[in-house]
């Protein structure tokens, strides 16, 4: 295509080879079963228990449930509102389970196995198969996911989001394309502080 945005990568960059190893025949079926193996996956490692990370989300609600200042009260959270507005939406769905830590627990890493999906989609759609199976079956990312219960993955995921609007959005003027592209980038920022320097690139 003319205007592909791929047709731009400089020389030098790495490509990913085409799909050409796979019939479209079976594509989804693959895509698919990948995509359900890597979320199981997450949620197995989540079975495993919790770490200081888990912890520390934890003393946020309780500092959320007392109306206490989360900022002034846990030195150890230092990131935006959304993640913390996003633990008490998935607290609220803990009495579906016997024992609300564990049940936190496993909320927690479907969610973000979740968000690990919509990561996985998007470079299926914009770098081929190859690339969402070395990001949907890597073991750093199920572990970071399923047990250390990360939502670096959340800030990343918006990012990617903010780029698919405004990429093609090339005036100089302000178009709601561009606006929309920046604004899920606020948003991105808001959640964890992954691409502070992008908004520079940006400019």
């Amino acid at each position: 295509m003319k205007n592909d945005w791929r047709t731009k990568i400089p020389d030098w960059m790495p490509r990913i080879p085409p799909d050409n190893f796979i019939t479209s025949r079976h594509r989804t079926l693959v895509i698919v079963t990948l995509g359900t193996a890597g979320f199981l996956l997450r949620i197995w490692v989540g079975t495993a228990g919790h770490n200081f990370d888990f912890i520390s989300f934890m003393s946020v609600l309780d500092k959320l449930d007392i109306s206490g200042n989360v900022y002034a009260e846990n030195v150890h959270y230092n990131y935006g509102p959304v993640w913390f507005y996003l633990l008490q939406i998935l607290q609220m769905f803990t009495g579906l389970f016997p024992h609300p830590t564990v049940g936190m627990e496993y909320l927690l890493s479907g969610f973000l196995a979740f968000i690990d999906i919509g990561i996985y989609i998007i470079l299926l759609r914009s770098f081929g198969l190859l690339a969402g199976i070395l990001f949907i079956l890597n073991p750093v990312s199920i572990i970071i996911t399923g047990y250390h219960r990360q939502f670096d993955n959340l800030a990343i995921l918006l990012g990617m989001i903010a780029v698919l609007i405004y990429r093609d959005s090339y005036k100089q003027s302000i178009d709601r394309r561009k606006v929309g592209g920046l604004v899920v980038l606020g948003l991105s920022l808001m959640t964890k502080h992954i691409f502070f320097a992008f908004p520079l690139w940006l400019a």
